[in-house]
């Protein structure tokens, strides 16, 4: 079983990602990559749902609830659950906990690395976007999540995922340095 918390700026294609990986038949090269052949996805459709805003999102609540989702789904025999991570459930120390009550599971971050560029236009069709946003603070934000995801416990695997396009995709091992 491997538990694995799918990371990137807003815009990167998180839930594209997942909801690619979970399909039958869908991207099987990535899934190759990751070594998940003959291993069942499971999306922990929660993380999904509830998408947290801003700092007074009552959806944080239900989403501090998520570990005890994620250990439901992590019965199943050959599983991999998909997670979409938030920087709050980092802020939280969700992975950690889900860890620490799954010990026996492989624990896995995919970082997915999109350029600032495709972001900061990504960005601009958010609901959420102010014209203040620069291309710097797209920057400024993902670099403030790579430090925190640096900070987890060493014995998570980190792998980065850079999309190439919308179904071609690269694996490396640990995150980007910058």
């Amino acid at each position: 079983m491997e538990i694995v918390w799918v990371f990137g700026s807003s815009g990167a294609g998180k839930e594209t990602l997942i909801r690619g990986l979970s399909r039958q038949g869908h991207q099987l090269d990535l899934i190759k990559q990751l070594g998940w052949e003959n291993q069942r996805m499971i999306v922990c459709e929660d993380s999904l749902r509830l998408v947290a805003q801003h700092e007074n999102d009552p959806v944080l609540e239900q989403r501090a609830l998520l570990a005890d989702a994620i250990v439901a789904l992590a019965n199943q025999e050959n599983a991999v659950v998909l997670i979409k991570g938030q920087d709050v459930d980092l802020e939280s120390s969700i992975p950690t906990q889900v860890k620490e009550r799954l010990s026996k599971a492989k624990h896995r971050v995919i970082f997915i690395d999109t350029p600032i560029a495709t972001l900061f236009e990504r960005w601009k069709k958010k609901p959420w976007w102010s014209d203040d946003y620069t291309l710097k603070t797209v920057k400024q934000w993902q670099d403030a999540q790579l430090e925190m995801l640096r900070k987890l416990p060493s014995d998570f695997v980190f792998t980065t995922v850079s999309s190439i396009d919308a179904d071609t995709y690269h694996v490396s091992n640990g995150l980007p340095t910058s």
